[in-house]
């Protein structure tokens, strides 16, 4: 068990929830370790487990209510992931699939995914621009999921 929680730019944020990722799922855990061998559906049921492990409750409300504000603006919702621990990092989040949209996060014209990797301490840190040197601020939804390898489970 994980906890999550997301929050939005403008500082709303979802109470943290459990989050109980398909560790305990045979078929996830074969097919998370050899993704470069996936045929479609594999990858598809790979990215819906781990969807819907993390977007339920306030997390999916909040989501769903930044992708429909995002389409109404003509924006991007970027959702950022700040994955903690290692266990949890490693992963493969970049197949997140959403079922009800049919869709990839990852190659969905309407959300950016990101893995936000924590800068090391004296790292300077960097802000995104567009084209003319503005800072880029779309609609953004950062999940953060922190948590301990339940006892009794392997390692992915």
């Amino acid at each position: 068990m994980f906890r999550a929680r997301a929050e939005e730019e403008f500082g709303r944020r979802t109470p943290t929830v459990h989050c109980y990722l398909p560790f305990d799922d045979r078929s996830f855990v074969q097919f998370a370790d050899r993704l470069d061998e996936l045929n479609a559906r594999e990858l598809h049921y790979v990215g819906a487990r781990l969807f819907d492990a993390l977007f339920h409750g306030e997390i999916l409300r909040l989501y769903v209510h930044l992708l429909e504000q995002a389409r109404h603006t003509g924006a991007t919702l970027r959702v950022r992931l700040k994955l903690e621990p290692m266990i949890v990092a490693r992963l493969p989040w970049e197949c997140l699939y959403d079922t009800r949209e049919s869709k990839f996060l990852s190659t969905n014209s309407e959300v950016t995914l990101v893995r936000y990797v924590a800068p090391r301490v004296g790292e300077p840190q960097t802000v995104a621009r567009d084209a003319g040197g503005s800072r880029f601020r779309p609609s953004s939804l950062r999940a953060r999921i922190r948590g301990h390898r339940p006892s009794g489970r392997s390692r992915l």
